[in-house]
């Protein structure tokens, strides 16, 4: 029987084997999304295509998110020794409260801030003082990004990095009044600052395109309650990484932002900031939650429910 078939089949016939095939695909695909589990609402798929032809001027990034499936795996976080600790990447309740001590009780104190305000001011007048003088072209976005990071790293640690120091020399190679010791204190606070942002950017493209990796990770037991304990190494370096790694409008709003500028900071721009004067800017702080609330600093942050849960099919 199967060779009659073959055998009184014709070329013309093609496009009706396919026709069939395709009524059977299509039939077979939007029975699968109606009957899927836990169907949220959004826009309506086509076959083959999904919602690709909605997607037309996304970039590069957004285009491999569609290529992925609708999960972030956190076993990367594992491979890079950064999973479980911290309080960014640390998804165990219980270690999540330890650390989170760490940010309360010494870097969140009145003083502390006071302080760091003071830290601020003067790395402010160092960097512009680099600034005189120089004919170079000025780059603001990596000089910001160094003086974040030097900050940071100063409130984090209580040492001064000399990240700015460190890129001013860079901009002037023939500058040999440097000692040796120094130009290497200066290259590994330079590569610091560009591991670091290379480690960031690489967060992306790791998690987009871990499903290629498939890597084995062996689970370890429980961390200890004992809230009293010294912390570890690890514990300590999990903190200071998430501290240095989160330190990188409209015409009426900006009119408005500047009119509280003049109000409350004057127009003497070499008086250095009080904490008193930064209590006063409610403006500026409001403007600054709600750019944060639109582009956060840190897009996603994982979570894991203390109880068992299903999404869309998935424990």
């Amino acid at each position: 029987m199967i060779s009659t078939f073959i055998s009184s089949f014709k070329i013309s016939d093609i496009f009706y084997l396919i026709t069939t095939l395709l009524i059977l695909y299509v039939s077979r695909y939007y029975y699968n999304y109606f009957t899927r589990p836990n169907p949220l609402p959004g826009p309506f798929p086509l076959p083959i295509f999904g919602n690709i032809h909605q997607k037309f001027g996304y970039g590069f990034v957004d285009w491999l998110m569609l290529l992925h499936k609708k999960l972030i795996l956190t076993e990367g976080f594992k491979e890079y020794g950064i999973g479980g600790t911290g309080i960014v990447n640390n998804v165990d309740p219980k270690s999540w409260k330890y650390n989170r001590q760490f940010f309360i009780q010494a870097m969140m104190i009145p003083s502390f801030n006071n302080q760091s305000i003071n830290w601020t001011n003067e790395l402010w007048l160092e960097m512009e003082s680099y600034w005189n003088g120089e004919n170079h072209e000025l780059d603001l976005l990596k000089w910001m990004h160094r003086f974040t990071n030097e900050m940071i790293f100063r409130i984090s640690t209580g040492v001064k990095s000399n990240g700015v120091y460190a890129y001013y020399h860079t901009l002037i190679p023939k500058n040999n009044k440097l000692s040796e010791e120094e130009k290497e204190r200066n290259k590994e606070s330079e590569d610091l600052i560009q591991s670091l942002e290379m480690l960031l950017r690489g967060f992306v493209y790791f998690f987009v395109l871990n499903s290629f990796m498939h890597i084995n990770v062996v689970k370890h037991g429980g961390i200890d309650a004992d809230l009293l304990r010294p912390m570890t190494d690890k514990e300590i370096l999990g903190n200071i990484f998430d501290a240095m790694a989160g330190g990188t409008d409209t015409v009426n709003v900006k009119r408005r932002l500047s009119q509280e500028f003049d109000e409350i900071l004057g127009n003497d721009f070499t008086k250095p900031i009080t904490n008193k004067e930064l209590d006063e800017l409610e403006y500026c702080k409001a403007v600054i939650k709600e750019t944060y609330r639109h582009t956060p600093i840190a897009v996603w942050i994982g979570r894991v429910n203390v109880e068992k849960d299903t999404v869309g099919g998935y424990n």
